[in-house]
Parts: structure tokens; sequence; C-alpha cells
């Protein structure tokens, strides 16, 4: 295709004068902008690649930056309100998979800022062209964190469900005869299920996940 369009733009570049004249104009045009703006210098070029791949990413935490907010509350899951962890539960799925679709692409995006960096610079490197490097080589692997954590911890959050004093809990851990529970319906949320503290825990199912419980909640208040 593309081969066919230079052919085409050729073609009546020779066959039409006024066509002609307008490449001239637009070509002129062109290398005046590149002398401007210095974008014969491979560092400018590198700078412009850097600043995108940058851009690029910080736009993608601010527009996430209520996803990556309940992320955190994730560690704190025996405290944390329940409306704050509604967006990790499996009933937004497919806002956490836009959201890997989103980074994805920006870790496709800073790999290849990276490929045409590495492309446009001479054969022998200076510092400061190197330390530009660094920086788009930083980017690309501050997308693979965003892109990989966030999914580490949903998709491996998935434990059995026992009912346990006539709620429903999460058995997160055994050690000999105590069970470490967590009940998201009762206070505190973290429980030590032993003989001695009461009825044993009953499985009910495997592998639930551990949010699902708050995208229910979450549905459930704003009906």
């Amino acid at each position: 295709m593309g081969a066919l369009l230079f052919g085409l733009h050729h073609l009546l570049v020779m066959l039409v004068p006024a066509a002609a004249s307008v490449n001239a104009r637009a070509a002129a045009w062109a290398d005046a902008s590149v002398r401007l703006w210095r974008l014969d210098d491979h560092h400018v070029r590198g700078a412009l690649l850097l600043l995108c791949a940058a851009a690029s990413l910080v736009a993608g935490w601010l527009y996430f930056q209520d996803f990556f907010a309940d992320l955190l509350l994730a560690g704190n899951l025996w405290s944390a309100p329940p409306e704050k962890l509604a967006l990790l539960a499996p009933s937004n799925r497919p806002f956490q998979w836009f959201f890997r679709k989103v980074f994805t692409g920006e870790l496709i995006g800073s790999l290849t800022a990276l490929g045409i960096a590495w492309r446009l610079a001479p054969v022998h490197k200076d510092l400061p062209y190197r330390l530009l490097l660094a920086g788009v080589v930083a980017v690309v692997l501050l997308s693979l964190f965003t892109l990989v954590l966030p999914f580490r911890v949903l998709y491996h959050a998935e434990f059995d469900v026992v009912r346990w004093n006539g709620a429903e809990c999460y058995a997160l851990g055994a050690d000999r005869d105590e069970t470490l529970l967590f009940c998201p319906t009762m206070q505190p949320r973290l429980q030590l299920a032993s003989p001695l503290a009461g009825a044993l825990p009953e499985l009910v199912r495997h592998d639930e996940n551990i949010f699902t419980v708050f995208g229910v909640n979450q549905v459930s208040s704003r009906r």
C-alpha cells in the first residue's frame, strides 16, 4: 500500500506542474522546520522521543489514579472501606481489561521509542545521548511494571471459601489447628479460627477471588 501511494505521488508530481510546485514548497517548509527545531540533531530527536514516551505513561497513570488508589488499599483489606475496593472485583473485569489494553499499548509505544532512539543515534554514542537512552529504558521498565503488577494482585488472589460462625470467609492460610480467615461481613475482618475460638470452618467452595464480595456489595449499595 505504501509503495502504491509513493508511486502515485511520484507520477502526480511528474505529470502535473501544480502538484510539483506544491511538493517543492512542502519540501522546503519541511527542511526549514527541521533546521528551526534542530530535528537534524540526534540529541533533540532523542529528547523528543523520551518526552513523548514519558508523557504518555504519566497520562495513563493520571487517568487510572482511582484504580491505583484501590490497589494500594488492597494491602489493607481488613480495614479498607468496601466501596474503595469495588474496582478490583471480578465484576469490573471490562474496566480491568481496558487498563491492560492501555498499558500494553504504552509498553509497545515505549519499546518503539527505544528502538527509534537507538537507530537514530550515531555508532559512537556520547554521554548525553546515553542518558537519554537510559531515560527511555526507564520508561519501558515502568510501563512493564505498571502492566504486570496489578494483574498479579488481581489474579493471584483466589482462596477457598469457608463458612465460620454463620459467615462466609476466605481461608488465607492454616497452621496446625488454626486457620487465618478474612471475613468481609465481620468486624474485625481478620479472624483466627481454632478449636478454642468456637466452630471450625467448613469448606463451601474452592478458589474464589477475594475481591468478589466488594463488587457485589458495591452494586447492591447503588440500587
